[in-house]
């Protein structure tokens, strides 16, 4: 097998960033891209074509109970066509596995958990943007309510203000703190995101029931500790290189109201944010696009 097809890669959102990113990586071991290809790998919902090896990649589902951005039995309709119809399924973490077991029922093919992974301009060499703090987080999302962004504030606030400490905070936010140690770059092209990140000492990221976020990647590569939830699959890419937090009750892996989020424990999120900067990333290869590459490879031709 040599050819394939990824139906998201572009700029617009996370999946089909890191679309592109792994047909980039499948290209450079000299795979071919084309619409009539071996292996068609589809990301959460796509056509099945006949006579090819189709890979269905899953990250998290629709599981919200209130149905704010559409019924959710409706959404999940097609994702839970290709879960039940694709020869294999890639999932983006363990947390994923789980949330389609309990939601979707048992996984009937073959199935791997491939982490995701980011270009090698993520690193800790080279200079980037002073934001010209004594120690300063960083925080990054498409800000809405699960992403708990008022709260990471909040805490922020607390902290000593004698001690010069910055939060930066990347995406398009609506409403900005005016807070003067807090920078709004807003929503930065990927390629152009290490420059920014090289010299922050800390990334906090306690979304509500993230499945695999890119930023996390991104912030570790760049020797970023992270702090995050204990609920959710990002403390899995994390593992000893943060803190993860205990903010909130355990996730039961049934329908929540996802855009109405428990409010963190604040004591905990204020610890948490003092001692994240004790802490040192580990060298970290995983990370990287070779090794998902690698992983897609062995898995399609295994």
């Amino acid at each position: 097998m040599s050819s394939f097809r990824i139906n998201a890669v572009g700029d617009n959102n996370g999946p089909s960033i890191f679309g592109k990113r792994l047909k980039e990586g499948l290209e450079r071991r000299g795979w071919n891209f084309n619409d009539n290809p071996d292996v068609n790998i589809i990301f959460a919902k796509g056509p099945y074509l006949q006579g090819k090896l189709n890979i269905l990649r899953l990250d998290n589902i629709y599981f919200d109970s209130e149905n704010t951005i559409g019924d959710t039995d409706r959404l999940n309709a097609p994702i839970k066509q290709a879960y039940n119809m694709f020869d294999r399924i890639v999932f983006q973490s363990e947390f994923a596995v789980e949330q389609y077991k309990n939601h979707l029922g048992p996984i009937k093919v073959p199935y791997k958990v491939i982490y995701n992974g980011v270009p090698t301009t993520f690193c800790k060499e080279g200079g980037g943007i002073d934001f010209g703090f004594v120690k300063t987080f960083m925080c990054s999302a498409d800000w809405r309510t699960h992403k708990r962004l008022e709260p990471v504030i909040e805490a922020f606030k607390c902290l000593d203000k004698n001690l010069n400490y910055g939060l930066v905070i990347f995406g398009n936010c609506k409403h900005k703190d005016p807070h003067p140690n807090i920078r709004y770059p807003g929503k930065i092209h990927h390629t152009e995101l290490p420059h920014y990140m090289k010299n922050i000492d800390a990334g906090i990221h306690i979304s509500w029931l993230d499945c695999s976020p890119n930023v996390v990647y991104e912030m570790l590569a760049c020797g970023m500790p992270v702090l995050c939830s204990h609920n959710g699959g990002t403390k899995e890419i994390v593992k000893d290189d943060g803190i993860v937090l205990k903010l909130e009750e355990d996730y039961k892996y049934n329908r929540v109201p996802l855009y109405k989020p428990p409010q963190p424990d604040m004591d905990t999120l204020y610890w948490g944010m003092q001692e994240i900067l004790r802490k040192k990333v580990s060298d970290r290869p995983d990370l990287y696009m070779n090794r998902v590459v690698d992983e897609y490879i062995n898995f399609i031709t295994s």
